[in-house]
């Protein structure tokens, strides 16, 4: 019997951002994380701050200056890379076919699984956002695909702020209020590549707030892992090491709009988004 997940923007089998199968596994790594209208809604934002901030650098806009907190050297640097590989003018479509064997040679180390095909359409624009459709077919075990779509949750996510950027605010409010001298480090923190984290987040946590009070640094990490870091532990820091000596990282901006799977194949189909071409 074929088993079948569609996007709830489509209004077929419902659940946000992307993806639910409806095997025990799939859907509960899925059930957790996809949220289709959000994953748009953040392409939307993305394109509209781009090229003037093409990531996710203004961390405060009120009460502390986040120019002081952003190096200008740091924030150049993460909006150099967003703009290549997150949300980039045009897709390269053989780095994205390399990054996803790369992300499948991980997955197999434990649940071995292979691209059968993997095809690009044609683009299509809206607004301020290109949309590519595309398809994969997967050939493995279902708990393989599993894995494989567990990590394209994380597509479009390139730091730490990415992650928690609803609580960065209050985080760096606090800390600057109980030690100032330790915004540095925060602000470091939260710049900090995503995969990096999750492969030691321990060590990542205790660099970053060694210099708070013992009280405020377990309030502020409670803080960080309610607004996604707990996530990102349980669901990458196993596969986080293989990712990265994979460079499978950091994953385009994408949503799962259906995904089905039948006799050891998995069909998934996909939309990247880019920005539209710049009128010369």
């Amino acid at each position: 019997m074929k088993k079948m997940l569609a996007s709830h923007g489509f209004q077929k089998i419902a659940y946000p951002c992307g993806v639910v199968l409806i095997v025990g596994a799939i859907a509960l790594c899925v059930v957790e994380s996809f949220r289709i209208s959000e994953m748009r809604d953040t392409a939307i934002s993305m394109a509209k701050e781009l090229p003037e901030l093409r990531s996710s650098n203004s961390i405060l806009k009120g009460n502390i200056d986040s120019e002081r907190l952003y190096g200008q050297v740091g924030k150049a640097a993460l909006e150099e890379q967003a703009a290549a590989y997150v949300l980039p003018v045009t897709l390269d479509q053989e780095r994205i076919r390399r990054l996803f064997q790369r992300i499948v040679d991980a997955v197999s180390e434990t649940n071995p699984i292979t691209i059968d095909r993997f095809t690009f359409g044609g683009s299509t624009q809206s607004g301020a956002l290109v949309f590519i459709p595309s398809e994969m077919v997967l050939s493995g075990s279902e708990q393989g695909v599993s894995d494989f779509i567990g990590i394209l949750r994380w597509s479009g996510t390139f730091t730490v702020h990415d992650i928690v950027r609803g609580q960065a605010e209050t985080f760096l409010k606090r800390i600057q209020a109980e030690q100032p001298l330790a915004l540095p480090a925060a602000e470091e923190f939260l710049r900090m590549d995503l995969l990096a984290y999750a492969s030691r987040p321990d060590q990542a946590e205790e660099d970053a707030f060694q210099d708070l009070p013992s009280n405020v640094a377990t309030d502020v990490k409670q803080l960080l892992l309610e607004a996604g870091l707990a996530d990102v532990r349980s669901s990458l820091k196993t596969i986080a090491p293989l990712l990265r000596s994979q460079q499978a990282w950091p994953l385009p901006l994408l949503s799962i709009e259906q995904l089905s799977f039948e006799a050891g194949k998995g069909t998934v189909r996909l939309t990247f988004f880019t920005q539209p071409t710049p009128a010369k």
